[in-house]
């Protein structure tokens, strides 16, 4: 269990001071659980260098991607049984931490106790490797997710995105719907009524669920050419940090989950990683669902890593709000709650 007397926070962090330690409270999706392979892995979380790797049992550990003897990144090295080797020196360290092996002693010389990796918390759930820089705070459940280990469910996801924006820039687009008529115009937003209903956003310690029903075209698969409406249902429900879920009911029988953890690897530069369960098209080949639902992120991502500020203004009298934009506010309205400035 890491304890936050470590500081992960560098001088080059583009989060100020209060909003990195805001964040480092939350558990971040920083991998999917088959990246984490046997060689070390890499990444950048809050503009903290981590770097992952399984112990000679299989368990994921995670620990700041740098050697605590000359400041080498470890992910630039190899695992051995379990032990991440430093690629500088060979000194080579196990999932506790504690270094085990300094090839340049003598033999019987006494290994210091204090080299040893400065671990960070970790947890391998929903398909997804979670990291923690602080658990001093409220203990913040992961999502629940239950639906992508629901077998009756074809499930599929594509790779991690590194994207140009800010994780609340996404967060606001995924549950957003007043965009799909426009954005969204080449894949399912054809059709779309562009008029949004007025909803309500129910409250949860840390989530956010709305709920509202959108006429669009009636597509069975994705090679229907249809001006067929129906009444789709749609539910969000949201997690805090940047955990984003939605529920499509098209007709009483066909329905789809998507699940989007959106990782900050700065404060202007984020990685998703999108998922989907649903019950219908099982004899659809997979590649034909993953190239679709890549062309639906590009949708996105051309208009919102435009956005300017990158970052989500907290202060309400920033950006003007519509009907359309309850959800955004609750959001905003939030995140002021918990501490970001």
């Amino acid at each position: 269990m890491n304890t936050p007397s470590h500081n992960f926070r560098t001088p080059e962090c583009t989060f100020g001071k209060n909003n990195w330690s805001t964040l480092a409270k939350f558990w971040q999706v920083i991998a999917w659980s088959d990246e984490v392979t046997d060689a070390p892995l890499g990444r950048k979380l809050l503009d903290v260098a981590v770097v992952l790797f399984r112990d000679e049992n299989g368990k994921v550990i995670a620990a700041h991607d740098v050697c605590p003897h000359r400041g080498s990144l470890l992910s630039l090295g190899k695992v051995h049984d379990g032990e991440i080797e430093c690629p500088y020196h060979g000194m080579r360290f196990n999932g506790t931490g504690k270094c085990t092996m300094v090839p340049s002693n003598k033999p019987g010389v006494k290994l210091p106790e204090t080299l040893k990796l400065n671990l960070i918390e970790v947890a391998e759930h929903a398909n997804l490797i979670w990291v923690r820089f602080d658990n001093s705070g409220d203990d913040i459940p992961l999502p629940e997710w239950s639906e992508l280990s629901d077998e009756t469910l074809q499930n599929f996801h594509l790779e991690s995105l590194e994207v140009k924006t800010s994780t609340t820039r996404f967060c606001e687009n995924f549950n957003d719907v007043a965009h799909f008529a426009f954005v969204h115009a080449g894949t399912f937003g054809g059709g779309v009524r562009e008029e949004v209903e007025r909803y309500d956003v129910v409250q949860s310690d840390f989530g956010l669920h709305h709920e509202l029903t959108i006429e669009q075209v009636n597509r069975v698969s994705l090679d229907d050419d249809t001006e067929e409406k129906t009444q789709a249902n749609y539910k969000y429900d949201f997690r805090f940090p940047f955990n984003n879920k939605m529920h499509i009911s098209f007709d009483a029988e066909r329905y789809q989950h998507i699940f989007a953890a959106a990782s900050p690897i700065s404060s202007n530069k984020c990685r998703l990683f999108m998922q989907f369960a649903r019950n219908y098209d099982f004899d659809e080949p997979i590649e034909t669902s993953l190239e679709f639902e890549r062309s639906v992120a590009m949708e996105d991502l051309v208009v919102i890593e435009k956005v300017t500020p990158v970052e989500v203004p907290l202060d309400l009298a920033e950006e003007f709000s519509v009907v359309a934009d309850r959800w955004s506010v609750a959001f905003r309205r939030r995140w002021k709650k918990f501490g970001l400035e």
